[in-house]
C-alpha cells in the first residue's frame, strides 16, 4: 500500500524516505501521522525514536569504555609510590560500603 506523505513522497510499508524522516524529526512529539492518499479515516503513525536510538547508540559504541591514558597515569603513579591517598575518605567508603 503506498501512502503519501505530508511532504508529498511515497511511504511504502514501512520504509520511509530520508525527506519523510527529516520532516518527521521537526514534530514535537517525534512521531509523524500520514493520510492514504485514498479516502478513509486510517492514519499511520511512524517514530522517529528507533533512529534516535540507532544514532546514539553507535556514537556510545564509538567512544572508548576505558581511557587508557588515565589509567596508565594512575598505574604509573602507584609503582612510583606518588599515588596520593586520603586515608580517611577511604576509610568512610569502606565504611559506607560495608553498611549495604
Amino acid at each position: 500500500m503506498d501512502i503519501k506523505g505530508p511532504n508529498g513522497s511515497t511511504v511504502n510499508g514501512t520504509q520511509r524516505s530520508v525527506a519523510n524522516r527529516a520532516g518527521s524529526a521537526n514534530t514535537s512529539n517525534g512521531s509523524e501521522s500520514v493520510k492514504p492518499t485514498a479516502g478513509g479515516d486510517d492514519s499511520v503513525s511512524l517514530s522517529v525514536l528507533p533512529d534516535v536510538i540507532k544514532s546514539t547508540s553507535s556514537k556510545l559504541a564509538a567512544e572508548p569504555s576505558v581511557y587508557e591514558a588515565k589509567v596508565q597515569r594512575i598505574k604509573d603513579a602507584i609503582a612510583n609510590g606518588e599515588y596520593p591517598v586520603d586515608s580517611k575518605r577511604l576509610a568512610q567508603k569502606l565504611l559506607e560500603f560495608d553498611s549495604l
